[in-house]
């Protein structure tokens, strides 16, 4: 039968029974030390307030409920959609692509490469409000180069409308999505994306690197002002 250390028997195996315990009720209550979506924003969404640049233009993050700032590196047409390079204080880049998250650098989570040809928000009308794509993805860590993702876009009606919607101008286009991937063990998962679209730019979304790591962006050029 196995024995524990009592804090009674040495100074040694005192400390060894504290460390002992304290890893045991951070394991237990998940300590946000171990929570990887933390790790790969922890600088990005920090506690304190960011100085604006009234030239800039930033667009709002949150994650888990916390909120932060990136500014407008550049803006470039390619391909006749824009490629945007988003920066934090801190240095990492979230680069989007006609309002996608396209790549991911400098965090602890990376999406390094991106493949796939996600149909143009003006593609859809009434007759095809659905487009099935796919894309492969290059993911850090654990060396995941092209990991394929099956996505199902659907253009949502004024019925189906989220609840976000009083928040947004009234003529603003609302698409959700559908990812369906694998995770580091190889087994399926699948998680839903929401995007806010008008005059063919997305002015919000909802949009994950994994199933358990989402976050919301609100593009927001007065946010400084």
């Amino acid at each position: 039968m196995t024995k524990f250390l009592k804090p009674g028997n040495t100074l040694s195996g005192f400390f060894f029974y504290v460390l002992s315990l304290i890893f045991f009720v951070c394991v237990l209550s998940a300590c946000k030390s171990t929570d990887p979506s933390w790790h790969t924003f922890k600088t990005v969404l920090s506690k304190t307030e960011p100085k604006f640049n009234p030239s800039l233009e930033y667009i709002t993050v949150e994650l888990d409920g916390r909120t932060s700032h990136l500014a407008l590196g550049y803006r470039e047409l390619v391909k006749g959609r824009p490629l945007e390079h988003w920066y934090s204080g801190a240095g990492e880049m979230l680069e989007m692509v006609d309002g996608r998250v396209n790549k991911a650098l400098g965090m602890t989570f990376e999406i390094r490469g991106n493949k796939g040809r996600p149909p143009a928000w003006e593609s859809f009308d009434d007759v095809r409000q659905t487009q099935v794509w796919t894309r492969e993805i290059d993911i850090m860590p654990g060396y995941r180069y092209g990991v394929e993702e099956e996505i199902t876009t659907v253009k949502l009606s004024k019925e189906n409308l989220p609840v976000q919607k009083t928040k947004y101008p009234k003529d603003a286009i609302w698409f959700q999505e559908r990812v369906i991937t694998k995770d580091i063990q190889g087994k399926t998962q699948q998680f839903q994306q929401l995007f806010a679209v008008l005059n063919n730019r997305v002015i919000y979304s909802e949009q994950c690197f994994h199933k358990n790591m989402c976050m919301s962006f609100q593009r927001d050029q007065q946010v400084a002002r």
